[in-house]
């Protein structure tokens, strides 16, 4: 469901002025006040654009596709991570900037086909079974 607004792009060129203008704001000022505002002010620009348009950007097949296993995404987020950080990737890179980014994208990385298996091989043969005996 959407607003129905005709023209996106304007839309779209707001949302992306404001979430610069929140960056370049929020990192000029000590005011944890006005970056509370902000961030609030930010968030529900984002919001907005969601809800009011149907482009491109937020509606592809990818974010569809993720949209589909956010849920066990979420779920086992926790347990991918606890799988990479077996691997002690910090015994292999000594930076903790490139760290956090290698450990990040491999968890998302290793996260994604992980909860694509899982809810097509488990959870949706679970809820089919139990909507069967229903």
């Amino acid at each position: 469901i959407t607003l129905g607004i005709s023209n996106k792009g304007w839309v779209t060129i707001m949302t992306l002025l404001i979430t610069i203008g929140y960056y370049i704001i929020v990192g000029s000022t000590k005011n944890e006040y006005l970056r509370l505002l902000l961030s609030l002010f930010t968030f529900s620009i984002w919001v907005f654009y969601a809800i009011s348009t149907n482009s491109k950007f937020l509606n592809n097949k990818f974010a569809n596709f993720l949209s589909g296993i956010s849920m066990e995404m979420y779920l086992a987020q926790m347990i991918v991570f606890r799988g990479v950080q077996m691997l002690h990737p910090e015994n292999f890179i000594q930076n903790d900037t490139l760290l956090y980014i290698v450990v990040s994208l491999l968890t998302l990385v290793l996260l994604v086909p992980f909860t694509y298996i899982t809810k097509k091989y488990v959870v949706d043969k679970v809820v089919n079974r139990l909507i069967k005996k229903a």
